[in-house]
């Protein structure tokens, strides 16, 4: 964002935005062919779409000093939104939209000798700093990061209700402990869903969520301290056994409901889980 030539302040500044808010690249002249089907040989609409390079000033609010919220037509004509709240990335995108405003510019990321920042200038980037990666890898880091920090939140919430759970007897006990794990993951899924503007829970949770951070989740009955852990810390145990957040959620409470527990899911293995998890929208 220092650097002195404005090309590579752009890219530093559209990477960043991708980043944090996880939205798509975008392309010029990307955009759908709506077609209203109510109508016969109705030929259609060619509706544009944007992403963060093709951001225009009318898909910015300044909201208040270091916030700032993104809303504009993504993939398939859908509403993005996202918000940004780091000041030097609001500040100087700021910049770009006073200038895009004053000068009429359709499109905000352009320099001051009126080059329109392209695609080409971003993939130019990221193979001059980031080797292996492609600029739509920042979506994935969005919703694994998000899914991270819902379970990570709602995790003391879970553990509160698994120690209501433990004096049951052990068939109920699995079902309720793995209704519970469900429903947590399922919010937390959405929450990803939300954050990247999907549709459908489907494809967020089968192409965006690195799955080391579930799986680490479900085999030790916890989450790590950080993100950064959760995907970095080795190679997940390919386990899930309920009984693990019972003696999290309470060492008290293990005794016989742990015991218990273990024979009566001796046989659910993790993919039977992820399999029942996954299976809805809902």
């Amino acid at each position: 964002l220092k650097s002195s030539d404005e090309i590579t302040r752009l890219s530093a500044l559209i990477t960043a935005i991708m980043m944090e808010t996880g939205i798509r690249p975008g392309k010029e002249g990307n955009g759908v062919l709506k077609k209203d089907y109510k109508i016969k040989d109705d030929v259609g609409v060619w509706v544009e779409t944007f992403g963060a390079i093709t951001l225009g000033p009318a898909h910015v609010r300044f909201v208040r000093d270091n916030f700032a919220e993104l809303s504009f037509l993504g993939k398939k004509t859908g509403v993005n939104t996202a918000s940004l709240s780091g000041p030097v990335i609001i500040k100087a995108l700021k910049d770009y939209t006073d200038k895009a405003l004053k000068t009429g510019s359709k499109y905000v990321f352009v320099t001051k000798e009126g080059y329109r920042y392209t695609y080409s200038d971003l993939q130019r980037y990221f193979r001059e700093h980031f080797k292996g990666i492609n600029p739509t890898d920042f979506r994935k880091l969005k919703a694994s990061e998000t899914v991270f920090d819902a379970i990570q939140e709602e995790q003391d919430a879970l553990y509160a209700k698994i120690r209501g759970f433990v004096n049951l007897e052990a068939e109920e006990l699995r079902e309720r402990v793995t209704e519970e794990i469900a429903a947590t993951l399922d919010r937390a899924v959405a929450k990803a869903q939300e954050a990247l503007s999907h549709g459908s829970a489907t494809t967020t949770k089968k192409q965006y969520i690195n799955p080391e951070v579930l799986l680490r989740f479900l085999s030790t009955g916890r989450t790590e301290k950080t993100f950064r852990d959760a995907i970095l810390g080795g190679k997940p145990t390919l386990a899930f056994d309920p009984q693990k957040f019972v003696e999290v959620a309470s060492a008290a409470a293990v005794g016989r409901a742990a015991s218990v527990l273990r024979h009566a899911t001796e046989e659910l293995t993790l993919g039977e889980l992820l399999e029942e998890l996954w299976n809805t929208d809902d």
